[in-house]
């Protein structure tokens, strides 16, 4: 989401729209990326954790609303609890 936001030039409100997702949510994924762009062009055995660690994630999601059927909201939510994120005050942030 955050490379189609940055290649895309579209609006974040937009892209949050799309994925159903809070653009604050959004915004805060895009930050975290900025700060931490630097880290997926070095060869350590930490940054290909990572990134197994970001598929493995990614696959579980897919099969999880495969398996479920889920509507729109249903995967929102799992890519929500998944991504560690926390419900505050009725939103998750």
């Amino acid at each position: 989401m955050i490379l189609e936001l940055l290649e895309s030039g579209s609006a974040v409100n937009e892209i949050a729209s799309k994925y159903k997702i809070l653009p604050k949510s959004l915004i805060t994924w895009k930050k975290q990326f900025f700060e931490n762009a630097s880290s997926l062009f070095e060869n350590t055995v930490s940054t290909k954790k990572y990134k197994d660690e970001i598929k493995e994630k990614e696959e579980k999601i897919e099969n999880l609303e495969k398996t479920l059927g889920v509507n729109d909201y249903g995967k929102y939510k799992s890519r929500m609890l998944l991504c560690g994120c926390k419900k505050k005050s009725g939103a998750w942030a």
